[in-house]
């Protein structure tokens, strides 16, 4: 049955410090809150093409940008990113975000001194979830989008050895070849995994096996925020040498834990780079 309306209630924030602190409030929240009607498309969605010529036929929302306040660095409260174009189309089945900013820069590495560029969507799982990392009584789920995870899908894992060529590299009795050692070769025993701590527990940051650029995390307010158990967004970004574009998809109803989409009827929705 076809849906006509996916509605969605959208405000942006601009991330200095990374996802965990999406947005302020200090007496009042900056930021821009927005009616947003996703398109409906007939036919097959471009879940992980944000080159596709759909999207040209996909009114856009500008929106202004608001600075975080809540961390470091937070000398300069005008974001470097002032406004993010949002386009949302889907089919009955799948949804898609379309986000992107102008941004000359490509970060796509994670280093111990920048951050990388990143993208978010967060949707409430209840309604009255607010804008602040949901509730103890009203969660939100997050799309986090990684530059460097997209790089990792693109090419490979982007092991230390290549982040930081002049690195040390000790003695692995496992490893094939010699040092410095890549991390393909170190993934060739079984035994490899238990000498990598977070990759061993589960650590989606430690993972070097990564399907999508997409994780999929869960808050129920600020400090909660952790990975979530039903990983169903997906989606890809590319960077033309002047801005980004990210593609951000899921099936409407993947499951009874989710958004519960499908009736038409408003979502709560933030963004955020």
């Amino acid at each position: 049955m076809r849906m006509d309306k996916l509605v969605l209630v959208l405000a942006t924030f601009a991330l200095a410090a990374g996802l965990y602190v999406s947005n302020i409030q200090i007496g009042v929240t900056l930021g821009q809150e927005l009616g947003l009607t996703a398109k409906y498309v007939d036919g097959q969605l471009p879940i992980t093409s944000p080159d596709s010529t759909i999207w040209g036929e996909v009114e856009a929302k500008e929106v202004e940008l608001g600075p975080q306040l809540t961390a470091a660095p937070w000398i300069h409260p005008k974001p470097s990113i002032r406004s993010l174009r949002v386009r949302v189309i889907h089919n009955g089945t799948w949804v898609s975000f379309l986000l992107e900013w102008n941004d000359a820069t490509k970060d796509d590495k994670m280093l111990t001194d920048t951050f990388r560029d990143s993208a978010a969507v967060m949707l409430a799982l209840q309604p009255g979830a607010g804008q602040c990392m949901g509730t103890p009584t009203a969660e939100v789920v997050i799309a986090h989008w990684k530059a460097d995870w997209q790089r990792d899908v693109n090419e490979v894992f982007t092991d230390i050895s290549e982040l930081y060529p002049n690195f040390w590299s000790d003695w692995y009795p496992f490893a094939v070849g010699d040092p410095p050692y890549t991390l393909p070769n170190l993934m060739n025993l079984s035994t490899a995994k238990e000498y990598f701590a977070g990759w061993y527990v589960g650590n989606p940051l430690s993972t070097p096996l990564k399907l999508t650029p997409v994780e999929t995390l869960v808050a129920h307010g600020w400090g909660t925020l952790t990975t979530y158990a039903f990983q169903s967004f997906i989606g890809r970004g590319i960077h033309d040498g002047a801005k980004w574009s990210v593609v951000i998809s899921r099936p409407i109803s993947p499951g009874q834990a989710d958004p519960p989409w499908g009736d038409g009827g408003p979502v709560e929705v933030v963004s955020a780079v």
